[in-house]
């Protein structure tokens, strides 16, 4: 991995611990935080999850699958605490419905898709 790659890595964790944290002070005690998540976002999470149980005392209850999926079982009644999408499409489609909190929506991080060729 490249220094920026790893930079990147990095921000990217810290800004799911602060969200994953965000939230935990609302739960009460014997309330588990549970976070619905994007597959492709299950490496980091898992070492954030383990680090605020370090912090917390206890780790969340986390669900992994495709954005479209958790965003569906969401709509369908599943209790969920914080929803991290991968898909802005699937988050607009929950806070069009009103099954979100629009004062906790926070776009946390952004890619881009580069093709790297030789000048020729």
């Amino acid at each position: 991995m490249t220094r920026t790659g790893f930079g990147s890595r990095a921000i990217a964790i810290g800004g799911l611990a602060a969200a994953l944290m965000a939230v935990v002070p609302a739960a009460h005690a014997e309330d588990k935080v549970v976070v619905f998540a994007a597959a492709s976002l299950k490496d980091a999470l898992d070492a954030v999850n383990k680090a605020c149980e370090v912090d917390v005392g206890e780790a969340a209850t986390v669900s992994y699958a495709a954005s479209s999926a958790l965003a569906k079982q969401i709509e369908g009644g599943a209790p969920a605490d914080v929803f991290i999408s991968a898909d802005l499409d699937w988050m607009k489609y929950l806070s069009d419905k009103k099954l979100t909190k629009p004062d906790t929506e926070v776009k946390l991080l952004g890619n881009q898709i580069v093709l790297v060729a030789p000048k020729d």
